[in-house]
C-alpha cells in the first residue's frame, strides 16, 4: 500500500468530519495562543487536545457531565459571556 493520500481517502476524511465533528474557532489575543501552544507541549499534547482536556476538566470541576448537556437548558442558566474577560489567566501561561 503507498503512502499516497488520494483523492477517495480525502473525500471520504471529509465526509466522516461533516457527519461526526463539530469544529471550534476561537479568537485571542496576540500572543495567547503560542502561550497555549507552549503549555500544551509542556503536557505532550496538541493544542486541540489540551484545550478541549481543559474544557472536560473545568465542567467536572463543575459537576457537569458535558456527554449529557441539554444545551437549550444550559444557554438559560449561562451568564452573558460578555461578562467574563477572556485573557483571565493568560498572564499564568509559561512565557513563548
Amino acid at each position: 500500500m503507498g503512502s499516497k493520500y488520494t483523492e477517495a481517502q480525502k473525500r471520504a476524511t471529509a465526509n466522516y468530519h461533516k457527519k461526526n465533528l463539530s469544529q471550534i474557532k476561537i479568537w485571542v489575543k496576540k500572543g495567547v495562543k503560542d502561550k497555549l501552544k507552549k503549555a500544551a507541549q509542556m503536557r505532550n499534547k496538541s493544542l486541540t487536545h489540551y484545550l478541549v482536556d481543559l474544557a472536560i476538566a473545568d465542567a467536572k470541576l463543575h459537576n457537569i457531565d458535558v456527554l449529557a448537556i441539554n444545551v437549550e437548558e444550559v444557554q438559560e442558566k449561562t451568564p452573558d459571556a460578555s461578562e467574563h474577560h477572556y485573557s483571565e489567566g493568560v498572564e499564568d501561561l509559561p512565557s513563548t
